[in-house]
């Protein structure tokens, strides 16, 4: 990188050809700018562009509906794209596989997170029975927030879904999502297979007017 003596720095700002001027302490400097073709790209950077692909992918997935509204919502200081990436980039490996489809997470808000689980004693078959207990001390408005989910299964989400239970009646049932089993003989190897027999659940609350929302809350349950 060359000093200038004289502040050209201040007539020229950015990327001229093959060079860019830039200030750095209240002095001018003009240097080469960065080779970007894909030749140069170190393993790191190009394991980071297939993870970055990988949960691009993923967006598209899911972005069904009002999705793109709703992490906007949710995001501080950027889009809800963005905002998206940063929440599941650790649901993928480096090279952009993704670890687990309970490590997503579809939803994200403001409102309180509820601490759900599955009630291990509801006896209905191809039922799904969740419970919660709600804090002493929530709004009062909040009770008549809505339970919502969406399923996962096959590599593909559901549209969103409304149980029809509400936040003050801390429980709610769901039917089991149907198991979508592949081809035994021509189908995936047996690890891939696992993921067929599971059904991945996300729970979450929103508000009457549908402009507030509690961060997903994974319930994994197998069929069998």
């Amino acid at each position: 990188m060359a000093r200038i003596r004289r502040n050209i720095g201040e007539l020229v700002s950015g990327k001229i050809g093959k060079v860019v001027f830039v200030q750095m302490r209240g002095k001018s400097y003009v240097r080469a700018a960065p080779d970007r073709t894909k030749s140069n790209w170190s393993e790191a950077q190009v394991l980071y562009r297939k993870r970055l692909s990988a949960i691009s992918s993923l967006w598209r997935t899911l972005n069904c509906q009002n999705m793109n509204e709703i992490w906007n919502l949710a995001a501080q200081e950027m889009n809800g794209y963005a905002w998206f990436i940063k929440k599941n980039m650790n649901a993928l490996h480096i090279d952009g596989t993704l670890i687990s489809p309970s490590l997503i997470q579809v939803i994200d808000g403001s409102l309180p997170e509820p601490l759900l689980k599955v009630d291990q004693t509801h006896p209905v078959p191809n039922e799904v029975k969740i419970v919660w207990t709600n804090d002493p001390h929530i709004q009062k408005q909040r009770l008549s927030d809505s339970l919502m989910y969406m399923t996962y299964h096959d590599h593909v989400f559901s549209e969103m879904i409304d149980t029809g239970f509400k936040r003050n009646q801390e429980y709610g049932i769901v039917p089991m999502p149907p198991r979508v089993l592949g081809d035994t003989q021509t189908g995936p190897d047996p690890d891939s297979y696992r993921d067929y027999r599971e059904c991945y659940l996300y729970f979450f609350f929103k508000n009457e007017r549908n402009n507030l929302f509690t961060p997903s809350v994974n319930v994994t349950v197998n069929p069998d």
